[in-house]
């Protein structure tokens, strides 16, 4: 899981259930974020609709939300920008696509990236994808205009990979 230079972001494993904020989390793997203005930016709305993308796989499931951190299922994977070059271009393409695919139901529950780069996918052996880090919840009024933001950095990553 990756963490940019302002975050904090480490694995641990439970081996026996506890509970955290009234929640019960099992023995697995988990990823904490602590503070940084991720969290302060968050707010309940936010962390709904977030929530609601972990149901449609498109990025980790959140169980926790405090303003003091952030435990969210471990995805075991790789982030994307590491193994990126070792697909072929047609496998490069499929994956951008899937990108495309994930950002369109971001962006169909109103809700931007923001900072789409493949640095912010992580991969799983079976070739699922997750996204890692949105970062904008925009209003409606202002959505036309960053959404187009996300499909400017899609456009970007296809013509940096030579993938036209």
């Amino acid at each position: 899981f990756a963490g940019g230079k302002d975050k904090e972001v480490h694995k641990f494993t439970i081996t026996k259930s506890i509970i955290v904020d009234n929640v019960l989390l099992k023995p697995g793997k988990y990823v904490i974020l602590l503070p940084h203005e991720f969290i302060e930016y968050y707010n309940v709305k936010l962390l709904n609709r977030i929530n609601l993308f972990s149901k449609y796989g498109l990025i980790p499931k959140i169980y926790v939300y405090n303003k003091n951190f952030i435990i969210m299922k471990y995805i075991e994977g790789d982030n994307l920008s590491d193994v990126f070059h070792k697909f072929s271009k047609q496998e490069k393409i499929k994956i951008v696509n899937k990108i495309e695919d994930l950002i369109s139901v971001f962006h169909k529950l109103k809700f931007v990236h923001g900072d789409l780069t493949i640095a912010n996918v992580l991969i799983t052996s079976t070739g699922k994808l997750y996204i890692i880090d949105p970062n904008e919840l925009i209003e409606d009024y202002e959505f036309d205009t960053y959404k187009q933001g996300d499909i400017e950095d899609l456009a970007y990553i296809r013509e940096k990979y030579n993938l036209l």
